[in-house]
């Protein structure tokens, strides 16, 4: 015969299993929480980032306020090949060798708000090391070969400029919006040491 229990008994059972669910949950919750955000900052330094486009200096390719995501594991092996959108290090800005503990540090600060991010270029690579790069009649030229580039922005037009040898491990990179893009026609060459990453996905908006 089953013996019933008093309902009181039965309230106050449940009452403590209540409390001891949420001690455990105030215990648990800020240690996910920090493991989340290291979690999140090893990624955003290491492994991947997502930027957003906020000029129209890579349409029709890349749309102000689209979101790309950049793999920053993509140049481990080889390094950037022309025909690669990259984000990269403005030239714009002062560069200063960062060390792994730093560079983690100013990450932590930039996901929590406690820091503006770093300003960033995103451009097309068009020539490596050892290239010539030259503009002829509104054309691109690489080693005197006129370079066939289907991505360009309609109406896009280049003045010309006598070949110039791209560097030991610096890029010449542009915008396929050459109207309306400052790239290395106006900063030259970009250290290969600048390069963020490789984009590898256009994660917004999800129609295109």
């Amino acid at each position: 015969m089953t013996k019933s229990v008093p309902l009181q008994e039965v309230e106050n059972v449940d009452g403590r299993g209540e409390r001891r669910l949420w001690q455990r949950l105030q215990r648990e919750i800020p240690a996910v929480l920090c493991i989340s955000l290291l979690l999140a900052v090893v990624v955003k330094t290491f492994l991947l980032q997502v930027f957003y486009i906020p000029s129209p200096s890579m349409t029709p390719h890349l749309l102000i306020n689209d979101r790309v995501l950049v793999s920053k594991l993509s140049y481990i092996s080889d390094g950037p090949q022309p025909g690669d959108v990259i984000v990269f290090d403005s030239p714009l800005v002062e560069h200063v060798e960062e060390p792994i503990p730093q560079k983690i540090a100013r990450n932590l600060k930039e996901i929590v708000g406690l820091q503006h991010p770093h300003l960033h270029l995103i451009k097309r690579v068009v020539a490596v090391e050892g290239d010539s790069v030259e503009f002829r009649d509104g054309r691109l030229l690489v080693n005197g070969i006129p370079r066939a580039e289907p991505y360009l922005a309609e109406g896009s037009w280049i003045e010309d400029m006598a070949a110039q040898e791209v560097p030991r491990a610096h890029l010449w990179v542009m915008g396929d919006n050459r109207n309306h893009s400052k790239d290395s026609r106006w900063f030259g060459p970009i250290s290969t040491d600048w390069v963020i990453g490789k984009v590898v996905l256009r994660l917004w908006p999800v129609t295109r």
